[in-house]
Formats: structure tokens, C-alpha cells, sequence
């Protein structure tokens, strides 16, 4: 998500740590044990040996309706795109038809999709719209005038987390979570990313992805004391409900300014205002960029500003 009034090229760090994930605490970090190498002889007897009880298996697939698996709508602040995770393709689907003016805020800054294929956003003059996945055709749902703002992520998170019967769309100001009403653009605070005392904290670089039989993540930048660090976004994975941190990957991915993120088979992918596509390990961060043309495509602060995926993404 495109940040309202400045053009940020976020630079981050993220821990240094053998382990895949660092679990978040107030400030410190733990790492985890390097995994154990097998021997030829102990591994055959592993191999015959009764398959271990997984304690953190992923539940059931859900096989509710919805878009197309796979799709992941990516979008500059004009135009909407549908990239293709499979063909690692970007289709145009069409310009937002709600951007009437030629004002530089006059754009869509992000976008989110829920289980049934249904696309919200939000534009840079904190209007919130919805939006039409086949033509691009937007609606106006509420304006700045409802609310303070809104903020620079969007996702869904899947039905039973926020709401027992519906997704429900959520957002970070910075590290502060919230909810917004589809319905009346309303948004109401439910918690905090980082914990009060943290000495190290994250806010949000620009997006978010949740899937139902996965885990909810945070693209992120990394302070100390107040300042920036460098390195590129980390992946910070939090708590739906509460939006507190619970991790944060072991490896940078390397790259700044990721606004949008989408999902799709266990891969995180990320778009960034430079107009690459990543393909990002969600467990340990790291980050492959994926050859991609988007045909020229340019907002007017770079180019990709957001994307979405359906929470009912597979995962493998």
C-alpha cells in the first residue's frame, strides 16, 4: 500500500538468526536450534519407524466457493492487474473508473479480497470503494469525512477470526490494527503489533496476507530507537485477532517498499513500487524476484501500490 503523503522507500533489517522464524518477545529475540542432520543409518531407522503425530498441522482445506485459486489481483494507482502465480503472468483487467481527476492523490493505494472474490480498496484521499474484479468499475462507500483515515494495508482475515460468519477486512496505521466495516467504511481499534516495552519495533511497509489454513503475515519495517533500519522489508507473522506480533523471519527479504502482497500454493508473493514481483518463503523470508512485465505499467509514486488474494488461497 502507498503510503498518503510521501514517497517512502522503507529500508529494513531483520534479525540475524539461524532459525527460520525469531519469536517476538518485548525487544529480545530467541533462536532456535540448527536443525538435526540425520545419518545414513539413523535415518533409515526413522523411515521405518511409526509417522510422528504433527501437534501444528495445518486444519482441513476449505472447499467453500470463491474466485478462482490462484488469482491474485496486483494493481498500480490506476489500473488493476490479475497476475498469474502459476504462468507468473500479469493480465490487464482494466483502469479504476472511480479516479475522476488527474489529482496525485487521486489514486487507488490498496486493495483487499475476500472469500468469495469480492475486492475493496481504499485511494490516497482516503476514500473507500468497492471494486468490480471483472471490469475494474468502482464504487464509493464512504469518504475522509466518515473517518480520520485509512490505513496503508488492507486484507481480509478469514471468517471465525474477527466475525464467527464473514471475513472481515483489517489494516495497520503504521503498528496500530484495526477493523473496517465493509458496509459504512467504519473503522474501530482492536490492538497493537508490537508489545509497549519492545526496544525493537515493526510498522507496516505495506501489506498484509491471510489465508485460512495458513498464517497471517505483515510486510514490515524495522525501527530502533525511532530510526529506520536498512536491509530490505521482514515478514512479520501476527495474531489476527489481537494484531499482535508473534514472529518475525529470520531473513530479510532484501527489498524495500513491498505494498502489495498476495498469496498462492505456500508462496507469499510480494510487488513493489520499483515494479518487481517476489516470490517470498513465508516461513523464513526469503526472496526470489520473479520475471515479470507489466507493460510499462507507473503510478505516481512508482509503480505497484497494493494487491490481494482470496483468504481460501491453497496452500500447496
Amino acid at each position: 500500500m502507498r503510503f498518503r503523503f510521501a514517497f517512502l522507500w522503507s529500508s529494513l533489517v531483520a534479525a540475524a538468526a539461524p532459525a527460520a522464524f525469531v519469536a517476538c518477545s518485548t525487544g529480545d529475540t530467541t533462536t532456535k536450534p540448527p536443525p538435526l542432520v540425520l545419518s545414513e543409518e539413523d535415518a533409515a531407522r526413522r523411515d521405518s519407524a511409526p509417522p510422528p503425530v504433527e501437534l501444528d498441522a495445518a486444519p482441513p482445506l476449505i472447499t467453500d466457493a470463491g474466485p478462482a485459486r490462484g488469482t491474485i489481483y496486483v494493481h498500480t494507482g490506476r489500473t488493476l492487474f490479475l497476475f498469474d502465480p502459476v504462468g507468473r503472468s500479469f493480465k490487464t483487467i482494466g483502469n479504476f473508473s472511480c479516479l475522476t481527476t488527474d489529482a496525485f492523490y487521486d489514486e487507488v493505494g490498496d486493495i483487499a479480497v475476500n472469500r468469495d472474490g469480492e475486492i475493496y480498496g481504499t485511494t490516497l484521499d482516503d476514500r473507500f470503494i468497492k471494486i468490480d474484479p471483472l471490469t475494474a468499475s468502482c464504487t464509493q462507500i464512504a469518504t475522509s469525512s466518515d473517518v480520520s483515515g485509512y490505513p496503508n494495508s488492507l486484507s481480509f482475515v478469514p471468517r471465525g477470526t474477527l466475525d464467527p460468519a464473514n471475513d472481515a477486512l483489517v489494516g495497520y496505521f503504521d503498528d496500530e490494527y484495526v477493523r473496517i466495516d465493509v458496509s459504512t467504511g467504519k473503522i474501530t481499534v482492536i490492538g497493537k503489533l508490537n508489545p509497549p516495552d519492545a526496544s525493537t519495533v515493526y510498522e507496516s511497509s505495506g501489506d498484509i496476507v491471510s489465508v485460512a489454513q495458513d498464517r497471517t503475515y505483515l510486510s514490515a519495517k524495522t525501527l530502533r530507537n525511532g530510526v529506520v533500519q536498512d536491509g530490505g522489508d521482514v515478514l512479520v507473522r501476527f495474531d489476527p485477532k489481537t494484531g499482535a506480533r508473534l514472529a518475525v523471519a529470520a531473513s530479510s527479504t532484501r527489498k524495500s517498499a513491498i505494498y502489495g502482497m498476495g498469496y498462492w500454493a505456500g508462496t507469499a508473493y510480494g510487488f513493489t513500487a520499483a515494479g518487481e514481483a517476489l516470490a517470498i518463503d513465508p516461513a523464513t523470508g526469503v526472496t526470489t524476484v520473479v520475471p515479470v512485465d507489466a507493460g510499462g505499467a507507473r503510478s505516481n509514486q512508482g509503480v505497484f501500490y497494493g494487491a490481494g488474494s482470496t483468504t481460501v488461497a491453497p496452500v500447496r
